[in-house]
């Protein structure tokens, strides 16, 4: 995760600074990032982050004299479960929403408070006669429903536009 801050003078060099450097453990092929609420950066993996390589939602805060600190919010269990593989990301109501794609794929929700991390699976897309395999990034409404696309399924096996309503 690198950091380019613009020239002071035009035609002049861009600064580069690494923020965080994946490991595996903590992470690895990060997928997306996000601006959050008091500067925060929150993104995903695909892979990483334990024993099963199911990949993680992270956080990284911005710390005094200008560094971040790195926190894996959220270890998604792997292996042949649903539960692997997080792509897109989206904050709306002090609540991070996201899709898995592994499998057929699913929408959950981390919610954050105090410092625990909770998630709750809100939909398990299947192969038929919806769509699966969600991509992009999650679009919420003001009345709490979830907007998105699939690149599978549908009645032309060419993906579909839904609504989630929870």
């Amino acid at each position: 995760m690198i950091k380019l801050v613009p020239p002071s003078v035009p035609g002049g060099a861009w600064t580069e600074t690494v923020l965080h450097t994946f490991m595996g453990n903590d992470g690895s092929y990060p997928s997306a990032i996000i601006v959050g609420e008091q500067g925060n950066l929150f993104g995903t993996t695909q892979q990483g982050g334990g024993h099963k390589n199911g990949g993680v939602v992270w956080r990284l805060a911005p710390s005094s004299g200008g560094t971040y600190s790195y926190r894996v919010l959220y270890r998604f269990t792997g292996g042949s479960s649903n539960d692997s593989e997080p792509t897109g990301l989206t904050f709306y109501r002090n609540a991070l929403y996201g899709f898995t794609a592994y499998v057929r794929g699913t929408i959950y929700k981390l919610t954050i408070s105090s410092g625990t991390v909770t998630k709750t699976t809100l939909f398990n897309f299947e192969p038929a006669p919806g769509g699966y395999d969600p991509a992009g990034a999650p679009l919420l409404a003001s009345d709490g429903s979830i907007f998105g696309v699939t690149e599978d399924g549908g009645t032309g096996l060419a993906g579909t536009f839904y609504q989630f309503v929870p």
